[in-house]
Protein backbone atom coordinates (compact mmCIF):
# COMPACT_ATOMS: atom_id res chain seq x y z
CA UNK A 1 0.00 0.00 0.00
CA UNK A 2 0.71 3.59 -0.91
CA UNK A 3 0.45 7.44 -0.35
CA UNK A 4 -2.80 7.77 2.08
CA UNK A 5 -2.09 11.19 1.72
CA UNK A 6 -4.54 11.88 4.43
CA UNK A 7 -4.84 15.64 4.19
CA UNK A 8 -5.14 15.98 0.70
CA UNK A 9 -8.28 18.03 -0.89
CA UNK A 10 -10.15 15.09 -2.61
CA UNK A 11 -9.69 13.14 0.78
CA UNK A 12 -9.49 9.46 -0.75
CA UNK A 13 -9.89 7.98 2.89
CA UNK A 14 -12.89 6.24 1.74
CA UNK A 15 -10.33 4.51 -1.06
CA UNK A 16 -7.93 3.99 1.90
CA UNK A 17 -10.28 2.20 4.38
CA UNK A 18 -11.95 0.11 1.32
CA UNK A 19 -7.92 -1.17 0.53
CA UNK A 20 -7.61 -1.74 3.81
CA UNK A 21 -10.42 -3.91 4.56
CA UNK A 22 -10.08 -6.02 1.31
CA UNK A 23 -6.46 -6.51 2.48
CA UNK A 24 -8.02 -8.18 5.93
CA UNK A 25 -10.31 -10.10 3.86
CA UNK A 26 -7.35 -11.61 1.56
CA UNK A 27 -4.80 -12.37 4.49
CA UNK A 28 -1.73 -11.58 2.92
CA UNK A 29 1.68 -13.01 4.65
CA UNK A 30 2.67 -9.11 4.81
CA UNK A 31 1.69 -5.91 4.23
CA UNK A 32 4.70 -2.98 3.14
CA UNK A 33 3.33 0.52 3.32
CA UNK A 34 5.45 2.65 1.31
CA UNK A 35 4.86 6.23 3.07
CA UNK A 36 3.06 9.07 2.24
CA UNK A 37 0.28 8.98 5.20
CA UNK A 38 0.34 12.47 5.56
CA UNK A 39 -0.30 14.94 2.74
CA UNK A 40 1.24 18.09 3.64
CA UNK A 41 1.97 17.99 7.84
CA UNK A 42 1.16 21.90 9.09
CA UNK A 43 1.62 22.62 12.95
CA UNK A 44 -0.85 20.76 14.28
CA UNK A 45 -0.49 16.75 12.86
CA UNK A 46 -2.24 14.89 15.76
CA UNK A 47 -5.63 14.65 13.80
CA UNK A 48 -3.73 13.64 10.17
CA UNK A 49 -1.72 11.26 12.68
CA UNK A 50 -4.45 9.47 14.20
CA UNK A 51 -6.67 8.98 11.43
CA UNK A 52 -3.65 7.04 9.58
CA UNK A 53 -3.37 4.86 12.77
CA UNK A 54 -7.04 4.72 12.74
CA UNK A 55 -6.87 3.57 8.91
CA UNK A 56 -4.33 0.82 9.50
CA UNK A 57 -5.25 -0.61 12.77
CA UNK A 58 -7.52 -3.59 10.99
CA UNK A 59 -4.48 -5.10 9.55
CA UNK A 60 -2.81 -5.44 13.30
CA UNK A 61 -5.98 -6.57 14.55
CA UNK A 62 -6.14 -9.26 12.15
CA UNK A 63 -2.70 -10.71 12.67
CA UNK A 64 -1.34 -9.61 9.51
CA UNK A 65 2.42 -8.49 9.79
CA UNK A 66 2.28 -4.86 8.73
CA UNK A 67 5.41 -2.69 8.13
CA UNK A 68 5.63 0.51 7.16
CA UNK A 69 8.77 3.43 5.64
CA UNK A 70 8.13 6.67 5.48
CA UNK A 71 7.53 9.06 2.62
CA UNK A 72 8.40 12.57 1.97
CA UNK A 73 5.26 13.96 2.65
CA UNK A 74 5.30 12.65 5.79
CA UNK A 75 8.75 14.61 6.21
CA UNK A 76 7.00 17.34 5.29
CA UNK A 77 8.75 17.40 1.76
CA UNK A 78 6.43 18.07 -0.80
CA UNK A 79 9.58 19.40 -3.05
CA UNK A 80 13.28 18.53 -3.23
CA UNK A 81 14.21 21.76 -1.79
CA UNK A 82 11.90 21.64 1.49
CA UNK A 83 14.07 20.88 4.47
CA UNK A 84 12.70 17.53 6.52
CA UNK A 85 10.54 18.21 8.98
CA UNK A 86 11.52 15.40 11.58
CA UNK A 87 9.77 16.10 14.33
CA UNK A 88 6.53 15.86 13.01
CA UNK A 89 7.54 12.43 11.25
CA UNK A 90 9.05 11.06 14.62
CA UNK A 91 5.07 11.56 15.67
CA UNK A 92 3.72 9.28 13.12
CA UNK A 93 6.34 6.90 13.90
CA UNK A 94 5.97 6.71 17.42
CA UNK A 95 2.48 6.17 16.89
CA UNK A 96 2.40 3.84 13.99
CA UNK A 97 4.93 1.54 16.23
CA UNK A 98 2.69 1.78 19.20
CA UNK A 99 -0.31 0.61 17.08
CA UNK A 100 1.66 -2.37 16.29
CA UNK A 101 3.08 -1.49 12.77
CA UNK A 102 7.30 -1.34 12.53
CA UNK A 103 8.44 1.42 11.04
CA UNK A 104 11.64 0.53 8.85
CA UNK A 105 14.74 3.13 8.74
CA UNK A 106 17.29 2.64 7.03
CA UNK A 107 16.54 -1.31 7.45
Amino acid sequence: MSDFQIGLWGDNRGTVRRSVAKLVEEKPAVILITGDFIYHPGSNIKPEVETAVDIVRPLIEADIPTYAVLGNHDYGMSSRSAPPKTEEAERLKTALESAGIKVLEND
